[in-house]
């Protein structure tokens, strides 16, 4: 997991097709639904003249959802990737229309954890999620990524933590407090 750049396993395109026809099937429903009421209450038409129009135009949403979500996923899994640079950080790179590109040193990282939901946990999937100080992109998702290399990325970065925790110094209280400008104590 170090030194070149890694990418997600194709069945992270799977699953970002799947929620996208997950959505298109909302969207035409919801629009057969906008459509049906338009006609009924806008043109007076009664539900039988209304219903073939209203579901065209709801097959005609899903289709334009279903196009462009494939579109946006095959592009989003064409973008993303990361490398892991040891003892320095990890380089994650993602976007389907706009290119992204987060560094994240060491120093800045909080805590990871390494999540599974219902749909990933079925594909045999696991993203690696890093949490880091500070409020902007605080925190950056890893996604795709088999269950041992997520577990073997997220190891080898607490190593990597637990090193540079050792290298710093740490800064003791003084033994002694400190005192004014007359001799007595602050």
């Amino acid at each position: 997991m170090t030194g070149g750049d890694e990418r997600p396993v194709p069945r992270l395109l799977a699953l970002w097709r799947i929620r996208a026809l997950i959505a298109a099937l909302a969207a035409g429903a919801g629009g057969g639904f906008v459509a049906l009421g338009l006609l009924r209450g806008a043109m007076q038409l009664e539900k039988s003249a209304a219903l073939p129009t209203a579901a065209a135009i709801g097959a005609g949403v899903l289709l334009a959802a279903a196009v462009l979500g494939d579109l946006h996923a095959r592009r989003a899994f064409a973008g993303c990737r990361w490398q892991h640079l040891p003892d320095e950080g990890v380089v994650a790179w993602s976007g389907a229309w706009w290119q992204r590109e987060i560094w994240i040193p060491l120093a800045r990282l909080q805590h990871l954890d390494v999540v599974r939901g219902p749909l990933e946990r079925r594909l045999g999937l696991a993203s690696l999620e890093l949490y880091t100080a500070g409020t902007h992109d605080h925190r950056v998702r890893l996604p795709g990524m088999e269950p041992l290399a997520a577990n073997r990325l997220r190891d080898a970065l607490l190593g990597d933590l637990q090193r540079l925790s050792q290298s710093t110094p740490q800064s003791t209280p003084p033994s002694t407090p400190p005192t004014g400008s007359n001799g007595e104590g602050a």
